[in-house]
């Protein structure tokens, strides 16, 4: 879905839509990375 996102604002010209896919991509990026590290093997739960 992000690089959905990035290959159609590289089609606009810059401005607000072009803006708010790019965003919508880092967003997307960011999601998977914490999804990724969250359930990643190595993580511990915090000791009470």
């Amino acid at each position: 879905m992000a690089d959905e996102a990035r290959a159609k604002a590289a089609t606009l010209p810059p401005g607000p839509e072009r803006d708010a896919l790019l965003k919508q991509a880092r967003q997307l990026d960011t999601a998977i990375h914490l999804n990724e590290w969250a359930s990643s093997p190595g993580l511990r739960p915090p000791k009470s």
